[in-house]
C-alpha cells in the first residue's frame, strides 16, 4: 500500500454490500452514476480496504467513478470459494443499487485480478449480466504455474513471486 500516494482528496463511505463488508470511494463533493467494482490483491490471505483505500481511490478519480472496495473473505481461515462468492455478492448488490451493468466495470490487482476473471466466468455460466468492462493489473489465472508466462515474467513481475504463490494457493 505504501507504493500508491493519493492523486487527489478523496471521500469515503463504509457499507454492507448484502453481508459483504465495503468503501464507497469516490472523488470528494461529487455525485457519481458509474462505480467500479474494484478487489485487491494479496495473494488471497491478505490485503483489505485499508491497503488499498489509496490505489481505489486513484481509479476513482482517473475515472471519474465510484468504487466500491470489498473486504472479501480471505484464506486459510476462508478457502475457495468464499472470496468468489463474496464477489459475486457485490456485484449482485450493486446490479440491485440500479445501477446497469453498462455503468459497471470490474477491477482487481493480482488475487483480485483472478477474482474479476471469476466473476466473469460465473456470470456467463449463469446466463446473468455482465460489466462493461473488466480491468486485471498482474492477475495469475493460471493456478497450476505451467505456463510460460511464469518464466518470462518471473523478472518483470515485481509483485509476484512464484514459490509464496504456491504457498498461498495451497491455502487459498
Amino acid at each position: 500500500a505504501r507504493l500508491f500516494r493519493p492523486i487527489g482528496p478523496i471521500a469515503c463511505e463504509p457499507v454492507s454490500a448484502d453481508g459483504v463488508p465495503a468503501e464507497w470511494i469516490r472523488s470528494t463533493g461529487r455525485e457519481l452514476r458509474r462505480a467500479v467494482l474494484f478487489l485487491h490483491g494479496g495473494s488471497f490471505i491478505c490485503g483489505s480496504i485499508a491497503s488499498h483505500r489509496t490505489l481505489a481511490g486513484n481509479i476513482a478519480l482517473s475515472s471519474d467513478s465510484r468504487v466500491l472496495l470489498i473486504d472479501y473473505r480471505l484464506a486459510p481461515e476462508h478457502p475457495f470459494p468464499a472470496a468468489v462468492e463474496d464477489t459475486v455478492t457485490a456485484y449482485s448488490w450493486l446490479l440491485a443499487q440500479d445501477l446497469p451493468p453498462g455503468q459497471i466495470a470490474v477491477a482487481g490487482d493480482s488475487a483480485g485480478g483472478n477474482l474479476a476473471l471469476a466473476l466473469l466466468i460465473h456470470l456467463r455460466d449463469h446466463h446473468l449480466p455482465a460489466p462493461a468492462a473488466a480491468v486485471c493489473f498482474s492477475p495469475a489465472p493460471d493456478l497450476t504455474f505451467s505456463g510460460a508466462s511464469w518464466g518470462f515474467n518471473s523478472q518483470k513481475d515485481l509483485m509476484i513471486e512464484e514459490a509464496k504463490e504456491r504457498e498461498a494457493v495451497r491455502l487459498y
